[in-house]
């Protein structure tokens, strides 16, 4: 049992959520370890008397990177169609030089 302990703040942005965490506590962990079934039985964490004070997330950062993400495609689709017509121009210049 662990008790009065108090969040990183950082501790919950894997979970990418439109929040930030200004406070967090946590009353009590407890954690059941079923060391004679290990493996087939849960391990349970439990977390009592637990407080977050959360504050919305700066979005705009996040949607820019969302919405270079999704970009991303088309790009890599218009750089493959330039190069294709890049490499059409040299073939047609050395098709040129070999004729002349």
């Amino acid at each position: 049992r662990l008790s009065g302990l108090q969040l990183r703040r950082s501790a919950l942005e894997a979970l990418n959520l439109p929040a930030r965490v200004i406070r967090g506590d946590v009353g009590e962990v407890v954690v059941r370890v079923p060391w004679r079934s290990l493996g087939r039985d849960p391990l349970v964490v439990a977390l009592h008397n637990t407080t977050l004070l959360l504050a919305p997330a700066d979005t705009t950062a996040v949607d820019a990177r969302a919405e270079a993400e999704q970009d991303m495609p088309a790009k890599q689709e218009a750089l493959a169609a330039w190069e294709a017509v890049e490499q059409g121009r040299e073939a047609a210049a050395e098709a040129t030089e070999t004729l002349t």
